[in-house]
């Protein structure tokens, strides 16, 4: 599966005025911490890749949850879209005690608080990114061939928000940090 996803600087209370004038609910708010991760034997920057132990904390309920993922590398030259794999782990300390174990090694940290969206398949965050300030992500998970139709589902979003595709980002929020 793809991960089709754009990135844009935004001021938030524009954004959430948007996202619900077009129907979009919201669905919660988390904090988040990412833990990116290079390799002994491969540098997973270089290829574009990225590897990530990620502590996921719904600020409403207080669950705390940790996943692992993997990003391939970007398949354009306009938006963040990738294959991506993800799955839950037991904890921070397992996850990052078998990465180490395989030669990987810790490689930066991004902080953010995320206020999810949701209408249909479509998922927009806002997010209010440490060092950096305020984004808007949206995304949509699909088969590779539904891409095309599913970046014109985003540009559309886009558009009707007064946003253009060619303000994107394409700079994960690490590399922005660094």
């Amino acid at each position: 599966m793809l991960e089709i996803e754009v990135k844009l600087r935004i001021e938030s209370s524009i954004a959430i005025k948007h996202l619900t004038a077009l129907g979009f609910n919201k669905e919660c708010t988390v904090y988040e911490k990412d833990t990116y991760f290079n390799g002994e034997y491969i540098d997973l920057k270089k290829e574009d890749k990225a590897l990530r132990i990620r502590i996921h904390r719904n600020i409403e309920t207080g669950n705390t949850n940790f996943t692992l993922n993997f990003k391939g590398p970007k398949i354009d030259n306009v938006s963040m879209s990738r294959e991506e794999t993800e799955f839950e782990v037991p904890s921070y300390e397992q996850a990052n005690s078998f990465l180490c174990g395989l030669g990987f090694h810790p490689a930066g940290e991004v902080e953010k608080n995320r206020t999810t969206y949701k209408k249909e398949d479509i998922t927009c965050c806002i997010d209010n990114v440490t060092g950096l300030g305020e984004f808007l992500e949206i995304e949509i998970i699909a088969p590779e061939d539904k891409y095309e139709e599913s970046m014109k589902r985003i540009e559309d979003i886009l558009s009707s928000m007064e946003l253009s595709i060619n303000n994107t980002i394409r700079e994960s929020y690490l590399c922005m940090l660094s």
